[in-house]
């Protein structure tokens, strides 16, 4: 199914700015440099924190003629250390991401009329937290004096994370396998205006059946500590209604006094309508126990009736010997 989805950006936090050095005699206040700030709404599986340079982010950007059609490319797709320089009386904007650490993604494109950056057929990686920035436009340039450019990044994805909990006893082996997210959007062509700070992603769904997100396996619930375990992944931002995505897992345990042998238990569970907005972690808690994995399954509990007082034995005085001269 065919899904097209509005976001909005939130706040931000300062990151890092950048230098440059001297190339050529220019001098160093002419070169384009840039100020990162990240929207820090959410901590990502792998979280993009930069290392304080504008080597860690990819920049397209246009310029031209004061108050005229930005038409000329200054930065193609390149990272924001490349040393490029002000022209005088010249506009500028700048569109800018980053796909993790230093990752660059080929086939990225920048409407400087539209202020809108565009990525084409883009699936989430838990290691890459894809953030993204579209600068002011900076008019009239006076090279010498110009400052660096300003960029407040904003989360392109939603983090969805499940939770859970069990009250088995430690004495018992709990193991939740192929924890997975089927017939959600996986890959889309995602957009980042700077009007409104729109998020926007379209993509079709997977099949029914087919995994969407794989989450890592969970071993020895019933001995985790607090008897709790949580697992999260960056996804594309999406409407879940219920009815268009499925949640399945397959629980096994094993202990005294029950079939070692038997079959895992794959176990569907259906989410609330809602929307995965960009920037925003989403976590669903489950309790799993015996009796969700074997049919009949009833524990041994105990009855205190009585528990009966203390009788008086009685009271007797016992007489301590004087010390003889």
């Amino acid at each position: 199914m065919k899904k097209s989805l509005m976001m909005l950006g939130a706040a931000a936090m300062v990151l890092a700015s950048c230098t440059q050095n001297e190339v050529m005699e220019v001098a160093e206040n002419r070169a384009i440099g840039f100020n990162s700030f990240v929207n820090n709404t959410t901590k990502a599986a792998t979280e993009f924190t930069g290392t304080a340079t504008s080597g860690d982010i990819y920049v397209i950007g246009y310029y031209g003629d004061n108050n005229g059609t930005l038409d000329q490319e200054v930065f193609v797709n390149e990272l924001g250390s490349t040393l490029y320089y002000w022209q005088d009386g010249k506009d500028y904007i700048f569109g800018a991401y980053a796909d993790g650490k230093g990752g660059k993604i080929d086939g990225t494109t920048f409407s400087a009329t539209d202020q809108k950056l565009t990525f084409i057929n883009y699936t989430p990686d838990d290691t890459k937290d894809l953030v993204a920035a579209i600068s002011d436009k900076v008019t009239n340039v006076t090279a010498n004096t110009q400052d660096e450019v300003s960029l407040t990044f904003k989360h392109m994805l939603a983090q969805v994370g499940f939770t859970f909990k069990t009250e088995v006893g430690t004495e018992y082996t709990l193991n939740i396998n192929d924890i997975q997210i089927e017939q959600a959007i996986k890959t889309a062509t995602g957009t980042y205006t700077k009007t409104g700070d729109a998020i926007d992603w379209t993509g079709d769904a997977t099949a029914d059946g087919e995994t969407s997100y794989a989450y890592t396996n969970i071993s020895d619930l019933a001995n985790a500590v607090n008897k709790t375990a949580q697992e999260f992944k960056l996804v594309i931002p999406q409407t879940v209604d219920g009815t268009n995505l499925k949640v399945t897992f397959k629980a096994t345990i094993k202990g005294v006094g029950l079939d070692n042998t038997s079959s895992p238990k794959e176990i569907e569970v259906a989410l609330p309508t809602t929307t995965w907005q960009a920037g925003y972690k989403y976590n669903y808690t489950t309790v799993i126990n015996a009796e969700n994995i074997i049919e009949d399954t009833y524990p041994i509990e105990f009855t205190v009736e009585e528990i009966p007082g203390w009788t008086d034995g009685g009271n007797q005085d016992l007489t301590a010997p004087t010390v003889q001269p």
